[in-house]
């Protein structure tokens, strides 16, 4: 009798859970939101979601209609964890420089939202990050009021061991300031980021041509200039920063 309650009370929290994920491709949230949603939401995916090859899907619109200050604990956080503080560990927010790559700590859910959207049509869970790359189009200053939004590209590409590659863009905007170019929107960008993930699936052969004429992958190639070591528990502690709660940051 308690075990059909369990199951009978599961089955309706599933349910309730499912009624409240978005429907549309373009979501608009009043705030970011919580680490336990999204991954509630990534979970309960893989009852629905399957691993299988596809090369275009949805374009899936995760946009904030409110601005978000940058988090002085987040970005204290931040700058001890990649060794931009001061040698006593200590950094004043207000007078410190946003780097390039601190925007996606804030925006971070935002695009865990994206990917966990119902109609993304795979599982992430187990996901590999191939790239990242951020571009600083200008500035960002403490007191600025940033607006998010995330979209993932509709094309896919196959990768040489029949993975899927997936970008997701993400972009924040200020409010202009006389010293930036143009005219129009109050709003001008001044951060932009292309993370591209591998979902990984059965594998599949390519066609004859080419991978890099297929995906369009015009990437330079690089050469090593540094080399860090780093502790043990980086992972974890940027995960803590970030709110990324990936089983991978433990090793």
């Amino acid at each position: 009798m308690i075990s059909l309650f369990i199951l009978l009370s599961f089955f309706i929290f599933f349910i309730a859970v499912l009624i409240c994920l978005p429907r549309s491709v373009k979501v608009e949230l009043s705030a970011l939101p919580s680490p336990a949603w999204i991954y509630l939401q990534i979970v309960l995916s893989l009852f629905y979601k399957k691993l299988i090859v596809k090369k275009r899907g949805p374009k899936i619109e995760v946009n904030l209609t409110k601005p978000v200050r940058i988090s002085p604990t987040r970005f204290q956080g931040f700058m001890r964890l990649t060794g931009f503080a001061g040698q006593d560990g200590k950094v004043e927010p207000a007078s410190a420089i946003i780097p390039a790559s601190y925007p996606f700590v804030e925006s971070f859910r935002l695009t865990m939202q994206a990917l966990a959207h119902p109609q993304f049509p795979f599982p992430i869970l187990g996901s590999v990050l191939s790239k990242n790359r951020s571009i600083l189009l200008r500035e960002i200053h403490h007191e600025d009021k940033l607006f998010f939004d995330c979209t993932v590209n509709p094309n896919y590409r196959i990768t040489d061991k029949g993975h899927v590659e997936v970008d997701v863009v993400t972009c924040a905007h200020a409010m202009r300031t006389a010293n930036d170019r143009g005219s129009g929107s109050s709003n001008v960008m001044v951060w932009k980021n292309t993370l591209t993930i591998i979902i990984l699936t059965k594998r599949m052969k390519k066609k004859d041509e080419s991978s890099a004429a297929a995906s369009g992958d015009t990437s330079p190639s690089f050469g090593r200039l540094v080399t860090w070591h780093l502790t043990g528990d980086v992972g974890r502690r940027y995960g803590g920063v970030s709110g990324g709660l990936n089983p991978l940051y433990p090793w």
